[in-house]
C-alpha cells in the first residue's frame, strides 16, 4: 500500500522489480568532417576501412582521421 507522508511525496513498493539489463560499450560513433563518403552513418571495423571509404587527412587542422586511427 502506498504511504504519502506529505504532499506531493509519495512512496510506493513494487513485487516485480528486475535488474537493468547490461549493454555493450565496445562501439564508437564518431561525428566530424571527412574527405569523401556518404552522408548516413556506416559501420567499419577498421582504419583501412575508413580511409577506404571516408578518405584520410585531407588537411593539417582536421581531426577525424587521427581520432579513429586511435
Amino acid at each position: 500500500m502506498a504511504e504519502y507522508p506529505s504532499p506531493a511525496v509519495g512512496i510506493a513498493e513494487t513485487k516485480d522489480v528486475r535488474p537493468i539489463q547490461g549493454a555493450p560499450t565496445s562501439t564508437a560513433a564518431f561525428l566530424g568532417e571527412t574527405e569523401r563518403g556518404p552522408l548516413a552513418a556506416r559501420l567499419v571495423t577498421s582504419y583501412r576501412e575508413y580511409v577506404r571509404w571516408f578518405g584520410g587527412p585531407f588537411s593539417a587542422d582536421t581531426f577525424m582521421p587521427p581520432a579513429v586511427s586511435l
